[in-house]
């Protein structure tokens, strides 16, 4: 059984965005995640306050941030990514 399906079946009800970022992280530790990525998983419009709660209890994840300047192909545009890891505290 996936991790959405055994948190599903513990909680009695459908996974909250929170829950599910969680999930999300705990299957990829140590592994740097877009933050495009992250919206997707946890909701569009509010996912840095859930990751943000995260950090926080009852979760008490350890999650990084970094960010990076990536040059385009052709050399000419410097974009900025933002990207997250669960840790190890």
């Amino acid at each position: 059984m996936d991790r959405r399906r055994r948190l599903q079946a513990a909680q009695g009800a459908s996974v909250s965005l929170v829950a599910r970022l969680a999930a999300f992280l705990q299957d990829r530790p140590d592994q740097w995640i877009d933050g495009r990525i992250l919206g997707d998983v946890g909701g569009c419009y509010a996912w840095r306050t859930r990751l943000s709660q995260l950090r926080r209890p009852p979760w008490n994840l350890h999650i990084e941030n970094r960010i990076r300047r990536i040059r385009s192909a052709d050399g000419r545009r410097l974009f900025v990514r933002s990207e997250y890891r669960l840790g190890r505290p």
